[in-house]
């Protein structure tokens, strides 16, 4: 929920608020993308579990994939993209860091990709499509 909360805080004229030093990375995939991954993986013949549905808990590892880029961006760098797109610059905040939060995460997606999936949309023209949207939200929901 990153993304919309740093959106509504630029919006509302408000500094971005980063939990610790803003260089943990995560790998920030657009919604369009993951529908089109959902759409490839709908149409793929998957295995039947062995024994029917009783069994079927322990082979979904076999049939699970991952959306993703496959490419890490700091929460810094995210928020540097969302005031570009955003044209308005409401500083940061810097807060505590978060106990227990992972530092780094990020994706591998081949599996998926062998079956004919790949991002198509780019961080910056996802974040773009993202904020239009919030900020079209907040002015009708005035």
């Amino acid at each position: 929920m990153v993304v919309p909360t740093f959106v509504r805080q630029g919006l509302a004229g408000k500094p971005i608020t980063v939990f610790g030093d803003g260089e943990q990375t995560r790998d920030y995939v657009f919604v369009r993308d993951v529908v089109g991954a959902n759409m490839v993986a709908s149409d793929l013949a998957l295995p039947s579990p062995p024994g029917g549905d009783s069994e079927a808990a322990a082979g979904l590892d076999s049939v699970a994939f991952n959306v993703g880029t496959g490419r890490g961006t700091s929460v810094n760098r995210l928020a540097d993209i969302l005031e570009e797109v955003s044209g308005n610059r409401p500083g940061r905040n810097h807060a505590g860091a978060r106990p227990g939060e992972l530092r780094h995460s990020t994706l591998d997606t081949r599996r998926l990709q062998a079956e004919g999936w790949a991002c198509r949309w780019t961080l910056e023209d996802g974040l773009q499509e993202t904020y239009e949207h919030i900020a079209r939200e907040r002015e009708t929901a005035r």
